[in-house]
C-alpha cells in the first residue's frame, strides 16, 4: 500500500479549499492502514466534531437492528409505533389533502415519505420548552408531507423520526438505544448527544467556507446550541471524534463485526441497507447532487461506478454531514473510511473533496 498521492491531497486542502482542520482514518479488514491530520487539532486525537448527518449511520443500524430480530417491519405504518402519524396530508395543487397512502418505516429509512426540513411555529415553540425527542417528532407529523408516501425522494427529518419509534418499541431514550445497541458493544466512548463540561473544551473550531475566494474564516456559530436539551436527532445529534466515530463504519465493513470481535448486525442485513430503493428516473435526479450513486436505506449507495468516476464496486456506501465530514463503507473490500472536519456551507466538500478522498484511497490500497 502507498498512500503518498493522498497525503499530498490532504495537506493542499488549506491552500485549495481553505479546509484548516482536518482528520482521515481508513481501515482495511480491520486493521488502521492510514491515518493524516492536517493543520493543528486543539487535542489531538481526543479532539471532537458535530457530526450532524453522520449520525444517521448509527440510526439506520440501530434501525435494522430491531428489523433483524423481528421488532419492527421494513413496511410497518409508522403509525403502528407513532399514532400522530396516522392522518397525515400533503401539498397538491397548492392545497392541503389528506394522504391516500400510508408512510412506512421503509419511506421514512429512504428518504421517500414526502417529509422535510421544514419546521412549524409549534416546533420552534416546543424546542423552546425543552421539548423531547417524541413530542417533537409528533409536531413533525402535522407539518403537511411534500407529496404523498414513496413518490419521491426527499432529504428530510425522517431520521429523527425514526428515533422516535426506536424508543416506542424499547421503552427507552434513543441516547440508550444507541448505547447498548451499538456504542458499549463495539467499545465507543467519548460519543454522545450531549457533551460534558470537559467534552466541550475538546471541540475543534468551526470554519465558515468562503466561495468568493476558496478560503476560510472562524465562524461564531454555537457548538453546545442544540433544538432542544431534550431533544435527541436521529437525523444529526451526535457529537463524537474520529477514531470512535470509525468503530461503527469499521464493523460494517466486516460483516457487522467490530474490531473487537463483537457481532452487532448480520452481513445480510447490510446487505438490505446497501440496497437502492429509488426507481430509474430518481436515481437520475440523486445524480445531480451525488453522481454515480442512489440512496438506499439511509445511505448513499453505488449504482454506477462509471459514472461515479469511482474504482469503487457497486454497493459501496455511507453518508457525510452537515459540516462537509463524510463517511465510507465498502464491504466487498472490507474498507472503511471516516473524514472529519468542521466546515460550514462548504459545497466543494461533497462534489469534489469526498470523490477524491474516495479515489485515492482506493489507489492507496491497491498499489503496492
Amino acid at each position: 500500500m502507498s498512500f503518498e498521492k493522498l497525503t499530498k491531497f490532504l495537506d493542499a486542502l488549506p491552500e485549495i479549499y481553505g479546509v484548516p482542520i482536518c482528520e482521515l482514518s481508513v481501515r482495511h479488514k480491520h486493521e488502521l492502514v492510514y491515518r493524516h491530520t492536517v493543520g493543528e487539532l486543539p487535542h489531538g486525537k481526543n479532539t471532537l466534531y458535530k457530526l450532524y448527518s453522520m449520525t444517521k449511520l448509527f440510526t439506520v443500524t440501530a434501525t435494522m437492528q430491531f428489523v433483524e430480530e423481528g421488532k419492527i417491519g421494513l413496511d410497518d405504518p409508522v403509525y403502528k409505533y407513532l399514532p400522530a402519524y396516522k392522518n397525515l396530508s400533503f401539498f397538491q395543487d397548492g392545497k392541503i389533502i389528506p394522504v391516500r397512502k400510508v408512510l412506512t418505516i421503509r419511506h421514512l429509512l429512504s428518504m421517500r415519505g414526502g417529509l422535510s426540513y421544514n419546521k412549524s411555529e409549534a416546533f420552534h415553540e416546543a424546542c423552546k420548552n425543552n421539548a423531547t425527542t417524541r413530542e417533537i417528532t409528533d409536531i413533525i407529523a402535522d407539518i403537511p408531507l411534500l407529496f404523498e408516501p414513496g413518490d419521491n425522494w426527499f432529504y428530510s427529518l425522517a431520521h429523527d423520526v425514526l428515533g422516535a419509534v426506536l424508543e416506542v418499541v424499547a421503552g427507552k431514550k434513543f441516547s440508550e438505544i444507541l448505547s447498548e445497541k451499538i456504542m458499549k458493544p463495539l467499545g465507543i466512548s467519548d460519543m454522545g448527544f450531549f457533551p460534558d463540561e470537559e467534552q466541550k473544551t475538546r471541540f475543534a473550531p468551526i470554519f465558515r467556507f468562503n466561495w468568493e475566494d476558496f478560503t476560510s474564516t472562524p465562524s461564531e456559530f454555537e457548538l453546545t446550541q442544540y433544538i432542544s436539551k431534550n431533544y435527541e436527532s436521529g437525523g444529526g445529534g451526535l457529537f463524537g471524534s474520529n477514531d470512535e466515530y470509525m468503530k461503527l463504519p469499521d464493523a460494517l465493513a466486516n460483516g457487522g463485526v467490530g474490531a473487537n470481535g463483537v457481532s452487532i448486525i448480520k452481513p445480510e442485513t447490510i446487505a438490505l441497507i446497501k440496497e437502492n430503493q429509488l426507481p430509474p428516473s430518481e436515481v437520475h435526479e440523486f445524480w445531480a447532487m451525488k453522481p454515480g450513486y442512489g440512496y438506499g436505506l439511509g445511505v448513499r449507495t453505488l449504482v454506477d461506478p462509471g459514472h461515479a468516476q469511482s474504482p469503487g464496486p457497486v454497493g459501496e456506501f455511507g453518508w457525510d454531514g452537515a459540516l462537509a465530514s463524510y463517511n465510507m463503507v465498502d464491504t466487498d473490500n472490507n474498507i472503511a473510511v471516516v473524514w472529519t472536519t468542521h466546515m460550514q456551507d462548504c459545497r466543494p466538500a461533497y462534489r469534489e473533496i469526498h470523490p477524491h478522498i474516495r479515489n485515492l484511497v482506493y489507489s492507496g490500497i491497491l498499489e503496492k
